[in-house]
């Protein structure tokens, strides 16, 4: 009898201790790193981020919608009154905030889709959401949502800088490589005069049409911690989003779509052509780009040329894609781009800034043209260039919206500019982008 008391004893021992190791083996060994095999729940979320000077990029996060916040206030049922955000938990009946995690939204798709003001009915709902780990102040959750998966359908991650997945500050002032980007933040400012260090405005009135200052904040008074950006007179957004005709634009959320370089000699956005109020959800989105070249980086960077007559030929500067003419000299010559795959695409759209002088200004449509190819540049077909500049000065505008024909829409696709003139006129090309719908 006392000989199966110790079996028992030692055998309650082994299974004790074989289940503190399995335990130690699932804390240690299960792969739970945040992938979409194996994603984080809100207590590992906790556990490996802390602190808010832990993040890791995107992750997988498993919950359950269980409420949203709206100015402090946690909501765990209806009515909801945030789009902005979700509270997600290990628990469906989770009431709890220190054990609730925040999923902060953009505006775009996965809002939409998910927010509780529209979709009550996902209260409750199992979901995976991708994002950027964060803090929020005291919490952790996920920032820079770009994917999800709940009752079925699977929204794919989409890439950074792109309408659905905008870059924030710090990354927009990270890749200032001239690439087409979506940005964004909020409405700070603005910049009076050449220099930031003294002409930055972040109070009413704001003297400036033709730039904003953007930070990750809305009270942000640092100009070394607001991105500028450019905004083209006469165009949609300028007339939109400048504060000196809307200075109740300040402080507002936006996202802009333009061209990441420098501007006043800190890292900026310029040749902007699209915007999106995130607070009201009004503005334009003119597509999202697949092929950018600014011209402005002392190449022609992956165009080609080909010169059929004359001696002057395409060339780069500080302008950008540069011809100039010789009167009397016949010359043909073509600026061709790389191929471009367009296979699958509804709708895409060409645009670029030019500048043209000392042009027979009726000859414009005839000597400064756009060709077309949907077969590698073996044959061209003419489009219409829908604004040419004066001719007679070097102020750049922009081409407007070059339509591309359904029919060009394969994995061979290219077009040119081409220069045919036997008089001096000059053209000067910069900040083409392809965008699709």
């Amino acid at each position: 009898m006392k000989t199966n008391k110790i079996t028992i004893g030692l055998l309650a021992a082994l299974i004790s201790l074989f289940a503190v190791s399995c335990d130690s083996l699932y804390k240690a060994d299960l792969p739970m790193n945040g992938s979409q095999d194996f994603p984080f729940d809100v207590k590992m979320l906790y556990s490996v981020n802390p602190s808010d000077s832990a993040s890791f990029t995107g992750i997988w996060l498993k919950g359950y919608i269980v409420g949203s916040v709206d100015n402090g206030k946690y909501q765990f049922g209806t009515p909801f009154t945030s789009k902005a955000n979700l509270l997600v938990a290990d628990n469906a009946d989770e009431k709890d905030p220190a054990k609730c995690g925040i999923i902060q939204f953009q505006a775009g798709k996965i809002q939409d889709t998910l927010n509780l003001v529209s979709h009550p009915e996902r209260l409750g709902k199992s979901a995976m959401i991708y994002g950027n780990s964060t803090f929020f102040t005291p919490k952790r959750g996920l920032k820079r949502v770009s994917g999800y998966i709940i009752d079925g359908e699977n929204y794919a991650p989409v890439a950074a800088g792109t309408y659905e997945n905008p870059y924030d500050i710090s990354e927009a002032m990270s890749h200032q490589a001239s690439q087409a980007a979506w940005v964004t933040g909020y409405i700070v400012g603005c910049v009076n005069g050449a220099a930031i260090a003294t002409g930055s405005v972040f109070i009413a009135p704001f003297p400036s049409t033709t730039n904003i200052l953007l930070a990750t904040t809305p009270n942000e008074t640092n100009y070394a911690k607001c991105i500028p950006v450019q905004l083209t007179t006469g165009t949609l957004i300028a007339t939109k989003v400048n504060l000196s005709a809307n200075p109740t634009n300040i402080k507002r959320p936006i996202k802009i779509l333009g061209l990441l370089q420098a501007y006043f000699g800190l890292p900026g956005l310029k040749s902007t052509t699209g915007y999106m109020f995130l607070d009201n959800n009004t503005g334009y989105n003119p597509g999202t780009p697949i092929f950018s070249e600014t011209f402005l980086s002392s190449t022609l960077g992956q165009f080609t040329t080909n010169n059929v007559s004359g001696t002057q030929v395409w060339a780069s500067s500080s302008y950008g894609a540069t011809f100039n003419g010789v009167a009397g000299v016949a010359n043909e010559d073509w600026l061709i781009s790389p191929t471009i795959n367009l296979t699958g695409r509804k709708s895409v759209v060409l645009r670029f800034d030019q500048a043209i002088n000392y042009a027979v200004v009726a000859s414009m449509p005839t000597e400064h043209t756009l060709w077309i190819s949907s077969n590698n540049g073996t044959s061209w077909t003419q489009i219409t260039i829908p604004t040419y500049p004066a001719g007679t000065n070097w102020t750049f505008v922009n081409s407007g919206d070059v339509i591309i024909p359904t029919s060009y829409f394969n994995s061979t696709f290219k077009f040119a500019f081409k220069m045919a003139t036997s008089a001096k006129p000059g053209w000067e090309i910069k900040n083409v982008t392809v965008s699709y719908y």
